[in-house]
């Protein structure tokens, strides 16, 4: 098997015009991670789940579809390319194409065709945590991704937003943030107190505690 330890990035995929090849389940579930991301999608494919139309329906302006076969025309002007297609020779040529044209591509469950491949996500606002086994084994990571899912709750989202402020704060008053010591942020009060919608309380805890530190 390909070595697919790699380096992990954040692409910013805002507004990037990106193809998916593939109107299946797993292509449906490539989509909603390409939209989630706010790319713009072109979904090809000779046959298009349903699901498609719903999602068109959810994102008018954010994913257009195709019902033909893939061709090379597609990936012209693309930022990045994703394949679904469990046909190995379409993706071949697709990883081909992109490879010369210099575009991302990746195809789910078939690495040798990958210059990429997509990590399992938790999300929380703007809080992300990237699950990989390098390919090894893709059940371990939907396995942590419904575990985390459960553990980490709209309460630490909430934290990164407060901690943006009062580390804004802090830079606007000329101050460095890096030898404040955070520690005291993560306490259990403090997610108790947001929970409980108390956040601007949780606020000045924490801005008391790094005041004291100065």
């Amino acid at each position: 098997m390909q070595d697919l330890l790699g380096l992990p990035v954040n692409l910013l995929l805002e507004n990037k015009k990106c193809l998916l090849v593939g109107a299946g389940n797993v292509g449906y579930f490539k989509a909603q991670t390409l939209l989630s991301a706010k790319a713009k999608i072109i979904v090809i494919s000779p046959e298009i789940d349903l699901r498609f139309y719903e999602l068109q329906k959810s994102y008018p302006k954010k994913i257009k579809i195709i019902e033909a076969k893939y061709k090379k025309k597609y990936i012209k002007r693309k930022w990045l390319v994703v394949t679904a297609t469990a046909d190995g020779k379409v993706n071949r040529k697709i990883f081909k194409d992109c490879t010369r044209k210099k575009i991302w591509v990746n195809s789910a469950d078939d690495p040798k065709n990958c210059q990429f491949t997509l990590m399992s996500l938790v999300r929380q606002q703007n809080l992300t945590l990237a699950i990989g086994t390098a390919g090894k084994s893709p059940a371990m990571s939907k396995y942590l991704r419904k575990k985390l899912t459960d553990e980490i709750t709209p309460e630490y989202g909430e934290l990164v937003e407060i901690l943006s402020g009062i580390r804004n704060d802090i830079k606007k008053n000329g101050l460095s943030t890096e030898d404040v010591n955070w520690d005291h942020a993560f306490e259990s009060k403090i997610f108790k107190l947001i929970k409980k919608g108390q956040s601007k309380k949780a606020k000045e805890i924490i801005e008391k505690k790094i005041k004291s530190q100065q």
